[in-house]
Protein backbone atom coordinates (compact mmCIF):
# COMPACT_ATOMS: atom_id res chain seq x y z
CA UNK A 1 0.00 0.00 0.00
CA UNK A 2 0.95 3.74 -0.59
CA UNK A 3 2.19 5.74 2.36
CA UNK A 4 -0.81 7.01 4.54
CA UNK A 5 -0.67 10.66 5.93
CA UNK A 6 -2.20 9.61 9.74
CA UNK A 7 -2.46 13.27 10.23
CA UNK A 8 -4.65 14.35 7.28
CA UNK A 9 -6.26 11.25 7.44
CA UNK A 10 -7.43 11.65 11.19
CA UNK A 11 -9.33 14.98 9.85
CA UNK A 12 -10.99 13.50 7.06
CA UNK A 13 -14.22 12.58 6.79
CA UNK A 14 -13.44 9.08 5.89
CA UNK A 15 -14.83 6.23 7.73
CA UNK A 16 -12.01 3.74 8.35
CA UNK A 17 -13.81 -0.16 8.55
CA UNK A 18 -11.14 -1.19 11.61
CA UNK A 19 -9.47 1.85 13.06
CA UNK A 20 -8.52 -0.06 16.29
CA UNK A 21 -6.24 -2.41 14.48
CA UNK A 22 -2.95 -2.59 12.41
CA UNK A 23 -5.09 -3.23 9.39
CA UNK A 24 -7.20 -0.13 9.93
CA UNK A 25 -7.97 0.07 6.47
CA UNK A 26 -9.36 -3.60 6.32
CA UNK A 27 -6.56 -4.48 3.13
CA UNK A 28 -6.92 -8.45 2.38
CA UNK A 29 -5.29 -10.48 -0.63
CA UNK A 30 -6.37 -13.15 -2.50
CA UNK A 31 -4.28 -15.69 -4.80
CA UNK A 32 -6.12 -17.44 -7.70
CA UNK A 33 -9.86 -16.51 -5.45
CA UNK A 34 -7.84 -18.11 -2.33
CA UNK A 35 -7.35 -15.56 0.79
CA UNK A 36 -3.21 -14.75 1.46
CA UNK A 37 -2.68 -13.83 4.94
CA UNK A 38 0.10 -10.75 3.89
CA UNK A 39 3.31 -9.39 6.59
CA UNK A 40 2.72 -6.13 7.83
CA UNK A 41 5.25 -3.94 7.84
CA UNK A 42 4.04 -0.89 10.02
CA UNK A 43 6.48 2.20 10.24
CA UNK A 44 5.76 6.10 11.33
CA UNK A 45 7.30 8.90 9.76
CA UNK A 46 7.35 12.90 11.23
CA UNK A 47 7.92 13.87 7.68
CA UNK A 48 11.12 12.00 6.11
CA UNK A 49 12.00 11.43 9.49
CA UNK A 50 11.46 7.72 11.19
CA UNK A 51 10.29 7.40 14.64
CA UNK A 52 9.01 4.07 14.80
CA UNK A 53 11.59 2.96 17.38
CA UNK A 54 10.47 6.34 19.19
CA UNK A 55 6.95 5.54 19.43
CA UNK A 56 7.76 1.96 20.02
CA UNK A 57 9.62 2.60 23.01
CA UNK A 58 6.95 4.46 24.51
CA UNK A 59 4.61 1.61 24.02
CA UNK A 60 2.32 3.58 21.80
CA UNK A 61 1.08 2.93 18.92
CA UNK A 62 2.11 3.43 15.13
CA UNK A 63 -1.56 4.38 13.94
CA UNK A 64 -2.37 8.03 15.03
CA UNK A 65 -5.88 7.15 14.41
CA UNK A 66 -5.80 4.82 18.02
CA UNK A 67 -6.55 7.60 20.09
CA UNK A 68 -7.86 6.15 22.86
CA UNK A 69 -4.29 4.41 23.31
CA UNK A 70 -2.73 7.43 22.85
CA UNK A 71 -4.77 9.07 25.62
CA UNK A 72 -4.11 5.99 27.95
CA UNK A 73 -0.01 6.30 27.14
CA UNK A 74 0.15 10.11 27.82
CA UNK A 75 -1.75 9.12 31.37
CA UNK A 76 1.60 6.57 31.96
CA UNK A 77 4.07 8.48 30.59
CA UNK A 78 5.94 10.64 32.50
CA UNK A 79 6.18 14.49 31.23
CA UNK A 80 10.21 14.53 30.82
CA UNK A 81 9.07 11.80 28.28
CA UNK A 82 6.04 13.41 27.08
CA UNK A 83 7.64 16.45 26.49
CA UNK A 84 10.20 14.02 24.08
CA UNK A 85 7.67 12.86 21.90
CA UNK A 86 6.23 16.50 21.46
CA UNK A 87 10.02 17.93 20.81
CA UNK A 88 10.17 15.08 17.95
CA UNK A 89 7.57 16.50 16.36
CA UNK A 90 4.77 13.79 17.25
CA UNK A 91 1.50 14.98 18.94
CA UNK A 92 1.91 18.76 18.42
CA UNK A 93 -0.99 19.62 19.20
CA UNK A 94 -1.57 17.04 22.08
CA UNK A 95 0.98 18.93 24.10
CA UNK A 96 -1.43 19.97 27.00
CA UNK A 97 -2.21 16.55 27.85
CA UNK A 98 1.15 16.34 30.16
CA UNK A 99 -0.85 18.33 32.23
CA UNK A 100 -1.29 16.78 35.65
CA UNK A 101 1.36 14.72 35.18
Amino acid sequence: MPPIDGRSLSFSATKLPQVEHANFVGFTVTVDGSPVQPDLEERAFVGEREVTDLLRRHGLPLNPLRVLEIAAAAKRIGKPDWAELVQAGLFPDAADMTEGL
